[in-house]
């Protein structure tokens, strides 16, 4: 039996892939039962563009779950093209032409707050997705503590999605970027299999490369690789962290955290490579964070931080750091990654 029952989560899978992936979704479930999860599987309508209505579908969905066990309903684990809700008018990468609504799973783990939809209209932004006008789908929140209505994250969110990453398709192998899609899905989940039942021979060791260093603006200073400084040195200790080339780092088989920030766009990341880097390159740090401009809206295509999750190696988690800064000490304790998200 497992130590400790953490709760129930609920597996939400884009039904699209229900059948390819049945034997890695089944053994998914076992592993989560076998580390003190109880398993509930939905299977929801795959939706590929944005559309607002189907993010309330799934949203439904959710809420009829957790009303049903509001005790023990802990955490939402999404696998493949499920609708990708938006809000907000922010650019935390500060770029004008990037301002306007980004993902934001955070709604799904909201079980009593009011989203609306009336009040952001910002079309400025160059991406379609980002775009955010009154009555279209998007919400209005940039920010959970707003004066408008502040409130708080009930259940963890964690999303496995890889749609519209086309640069990992072999032509020679796949008939389709679904084709391919469905062997990255394979691949993570076969890759999260190894780690949960103790396969991957890491050491607590972890790697920094920095591409920022300190940057001031008046009195105002920022330090983005503190994310990793901070984490790691609290989780496995300061001696043990290397800083240097990311993917040199990456390479090395006993990492376990790993991070890297620089200049950024969608697909790439000065100082640390981009999206094609990570089709060929294995990134071995299983909990990983990377930092620079764009990026961090991640549903976009040949997103760099869902390549990470792409790439080969170990590499089982990726977070957008640095602005603002992200903590997983809670981990240190035995909590859950969804925990400190």
């Amino acid at each position: 039996l497992p130590p400790v029952h953490r709760g129930k989560v609920l597996l939400l899978v884009d039904s699209a892939i229900a059948n390819p992936l049945s034997v890695e979704i089944v053994r998914l479930i076992d592993d989560l039962k076998h580390e003190g999860w109880s398993v509930v599987r939905r299977y929801v309508s795959r939706t590929e563009a944005f559309d607002g209505k189907a993010v309330t579908t799934v949203k439904n969905v959710i809420m009829q779950e957790y009303n049903k066990d509001k005790a023990n309903l802990k955490s939402v684990f999404i696998l493949g093209r499920v609708a990708v809700p938006y809000s907000g008018n922010l650019n935390p990468d500060a770029h004008p032409d990037h301002k306007g609504a980004w993902p934001a799973d955070c709604y799904y783990g909201d079980v009593d707050g009011v989203w609306a939809d009336k009040i952001v209209d910002n079309s400025t932004a160059s991406r379609a997705e980002n775009k955010n006008k009154p009555g279209d789908g998007k919400f209005d929140y940039t920010s959970l503590d707003e004066n408008l209505a502040p409130m708080s994250i009930e259940l963890q969110v964690g999303r496995v999605d890889f749609y519209n990453m086309p640069l990992f398709r072999d032509t020679a192998r796949h008939a389709s970027v679904f084709e391919s899609e469905l062997e990255l899905l394979k691949k993570y989940l076969d890759k999260n299999h190894t780690y949960r039942t103790g396969g991957y021979p890491y050491k607590k060791n972890g790697f920094i490369a920095d591409n920022f260093g300190i940057l001031r603006s008046g009195d105002f200073v920022e330090a983005f690789a503190n994310s990793g400084w901070r984490n790691m040195a609290a989780l496995i200790g300061e001696s043990r962290i290397t800083a240097g080339n990311y993917f040199t780092l990456a390479a090395d088989t006993s990492v376990l955290w790993g991070y890297g920030c620089g200049g950024g766009s969608y697909t790439s990341c000065g100082g640390v490579g981009s999206t094609s880097d990570f089709v060929t390159k294995p990134v071995n740090a299983i909990f990983t964070m990377l930092f620079g401009s764009y990026f961090g809206d991640w549903d976009s295509q040949n997103n760099i931080m869902r390549a990470v999750l792409a790439s080969n190696g170990t590499a089982l988690t990726c977070s957008w750091a640095g602005r603002p800064h992200t903590y997983y000490h809670h981990m240190g304790m035995g909590k859950t990654i969804g925990s400190s998200t």
